[in-house]
């Protein structure tokens, strides 16, 4: 498999070329992601979880609990709270972070937010109470899905926007800004 990825990235670049390990040397070897921006080794922990399971933490934090309760006394491992503390202590060792690192653990997040959310419903026997948090939750998700997909980081679209009706007296371009939250080439071009 590395054979055929290196065939493909040296016949693709002309030269030869690793891909894979060209990031590994950016990132880690000569630890150029850190001009991105740097962040403290717990803030996966204590930022990024929290955000990006939102309305969702308390019952993300509540099943991460009961399932490793659950699985101890069966004297087993509980795989899914290990799989995500590993994936994100592993990616705390590099200074840089962002969410969306997280992202392919959401799947895995939803099941303890699901177990969460029943032993909620097992525990909090009042249906109106329970459907009122609910409720809430489920707004707060919605507003925020709204706040941050409309309003927040709206800066780099409006000025893609700016650049591509003005375009034609622009000469050079410099963008001081994180790339992948740049449109560039979907918005410049005609």
């Amino acid at each position: 498999m590395i054979g055929l990825s290196v065939g493909i990235d040296t016949l693709y670049f002309g030269k030869l070329t690793w891909t894979a390990f060209n990031f590994v040397k950016f990132n880690a070897i000569e630890d150029k992601s850190a001009q991105y921006g740097i962040y403290s080794p717990m803030w996966y922990f204590t930022a990024a979880i929290p955000m990006i399971t939102l309305g969702w933490v308390f019952f993300f934090f509540m099943g991460a609990a009961s399932y490793t309760t659950k699985y101890l006394k069966e004297k087993k491992a509980p795989e899914l709270v290990i799989c995500i503390a590993f994936e994100s202590m592993f990616l705390s060792i590099n200074p840089h972070k962002e969410d969306r690192f997280l992202m392919k653990l959401l799947p895995l997040m939803f099941i303890l937010i699901g177990l969460g959310l029943e032993n909620f419903y097992s525990v909090v026997k009042n249906k109106k109470v329970r459907s009122s948090l609910l409720g809430f939750f489920i707004l707060v998700n919605l507003l925020y899905f709204g706040y941050s997909s409309l309003l927040d980081k709206r800066g780099a679209m409006d000025i893609m926007d700016h650049l591509r009706r003005e375009s034609k007296d622009i000469k050079s371009l410099i963008l001081f800004t994180e790339c992948h939250r740049t449109p560039y080439y979907s918005f410049i071009h005609k």
